[in-house]
Parts: structure tokens; C-alpha cells; sequence
């Protein structure tokens, strides 16, 4: 269970990555990343 806890954070970062990758628009993978529990990052 501990393992899974420590990969989370990669898990959501990962996730993120694909939501950016599948062109959702920058509010809607706002969202996602704030449902993620992790700060937004600024788009590039």
C-alpha cells in the first residue's frame, strides 16, 4: 500500500501529461490538475 502512495504523485503528473497531450483546453486540464490535488503549473 506505502508503494502505491509514493508512485501517486507520478501517477497524476503522468495523467497530467496526457490530458495535455490530448489538446483538452488549458481550463479543463486546470481543473483536472487541481481534482489532482497538485498546484497548476503555468502553460508553456
Amino acid at each position: 500500500m506505502w508503494l502505491l502512495l509514493e508512485k501517486l504523485p507520478e501517477v497524476i503528473a503522468n495523467e497530467r501529461l496526457l490530458l495535455a497531450l490530448a489538446g483538452m483546453p488549458p481550463l479543463t486540464r486546470l481543473n483536472a490538475v487541481t481534482l489532482g490535488g497538485m498546484e497548476p503549473r503555468p502553460e508553456n
